[in-house]
């Protein structure tokens, strides 16, 4: 039967469980980091800066686990993106030489000579993005040629193979900003409005042969970045309308339809990932669903939250790496934490997510709760800016994170997608935990 309980009692019962937090990754980097990337086992990272744990890193670097190393002397310009094929590990940008080699735009790196090597002659404009699809590398961006040959314009692939460059159809009419690949099809996004010829609006599909538009597209700008997420592409950046539809900076296509994702974002979604049952988005936000989420924000499939407080600036890639959810960007503070350009949420074995309620009338109702409850306390700090409440499950792990605006007392979580179970919220303000407690979805 569900009920009103007020938590009153003069004890705290420590709880084996992990809180989660933002952390530095080494030092970090000393400008922008635009792409994230695992490679046998180990983190890359590219991007504007040219140097990484206060050592020389020109614009790549790779996590070993314990510090940050350069590759070979690195690029003469910015890394866009990153990703492997067949062994092999690729990089794109607006650089014309890697470690001295005249690579234009697109370089390989071979691990066991710890060289860079050419494409071909590359491009003859910028790479901004990458995929594999059916064992080739399809590089998008600002050109039209590929190994000096003309491809059309904005996209092309290479073949690990024959080491030619090919051209994919005819091409669009503006630039790709973002590739993503199933067995099946190619997915690709940008600032185009034709690709293979045909009206697409910023999103259009290779199926190897043919390009076909999906739906009417999106208006605005750009569609910035693509990815699957339970068996759905998608698509963010830079537009209110997807297929005709309303969509604040970021839609959901289900093969047929475009469709939003609650009320969207106050401004551009950069990148996005499905990590864990989770989509992750990262952009130039600050809200998502209407409430704060700093340039970072979680969809449970249902609501946006806020995942720890967030960034103090732009976010560009999120990624999984040995279990821990990575994020890059023009960031120097992750959750009220320094962390250079590059953060991890990490879980951290502890016992001080106690539910420990003294005298102050806590309260929480009804529990045990079917799609909503509420948190009642009157013990908030008077300046709570930076305040949130995160729920865990019974393992640790994070469910939610919402932000607890200045003077709020009564907080409202949404439950409607949770298991049955045991869960726990904590309540932390200016990275300080506050309350915390306990409640059961049946």
């Amino acid at each position: 039967m569900k009920r009103t309980i007020i938590l009153s009692l003069m004890c705290s019962m420590f709880l084996n469980v992990f809180a989660q937090v933002w952390s530095p990754v080494g030092t970090g980097m000393n400008d922008d980091v635009l792409a994230l990337k695992v490679y046998n086992g180990e983190l890359y990272a590219g991007g504007w800066f040219t140097q990484a744990d206060g050592n020389p890193a020109n614009y790549i670097a790779k996590w070993d686990g314990t510090a940050w190393v350069a590759l070979g002397t690195g690029m003469n310009n910015v890394v866009q993106d990153l990703d492997s094929c067949e062994g092999n590990f690729y990089a794109g940008g607006f650089f014309s030489e890697a470690s001295g080699i005249t690579v234009n735009h697109v370089a390989v790196w071979n691990p066991i000579t710890s060289s860079w090597d050419s494409l071909g002659s590359g491009t003859n404009g910028y790479v901004k993005c990458m995929a594999v699809y059916k064992k080739e590398v399809y590089v998008g961006g600002n050109f039209s040629k590929a190994g000096g040959t003309d491809i059309g314009f904005g996209i092309a692939k290479w073949n690990p193979a024959t080491s030619h460059w090919l051209p994919v159809g005819s091409g669009v009419n503006s630039d790709v900003l973002s590739l993503c690949a199933t067995e099946s099809y190619l997915y690709a996004s940008g600032q185009f409005t034709t690709a293979g010829g045909l009206t697409a609006n910023r999103v259009a599909r290779w199926d190897g042969v043919n390009w076909t538009a999906m739906g009417s597209g999106m208006n605005g700008y750009e569609v910035t970045c693509i990815g699957f997420h339970e068996n759905k592409l998608y698509a963010g950046g830079d537009f209110t309308t997807a297929g005709g539809v309303s969509a604040q900076k970021i839609a959901a296509w289900d093969g047929t339809n475009w469709a939003p994702l609650g009320s969207g974002m106050n401004d551009y979604v950069v990148t996005l990932a499905s990590i864990q049952g989770n989509l992750y988005a990262g952009g130039w936000f600050t809200t998502a669903g209407g409430s704060y989420a700093n340039y970072f924000a979680l969809w449970n499939g249902a609501t946006w939250s806020s995942l720890g407080g967030g960034m103090n600036n732009y976010v560009y890639d999120i990624l999984e790496y040995n279990d821990e959810l990575y994020a890059s960007g023009n960031f120097t503070m992750a959750g009220g934490n320094a962390a250079n350009y590059v953060a991890k949420y990490t879980s951290i074995p502890t016992n001080t997510l106690n539910v420990n309620t003294d005298n102050d009338n806590l309260i929480v109702y009804p529990n045990p709760v079917a799609d909503q409850f509420t948190i009642t306390t009157k013990k908030l700090p008077a300046d709570n800016f930076n305040t949130f409440c995160t729920i865990y499950d019974d393992k640790g792990a994070i469910k939610k994170s919402v932000t607890v605006l200045s003077g709020q007392k009564n907080i409202i979580i949404k439950t409607g997608n949770f298991a049955k179970g045991i869960y726990f919220f904590k309540i932390e303000s200016n990275n300080k935990p506050v309350k915390s407690g306990k409640f059961i979805v049946n």
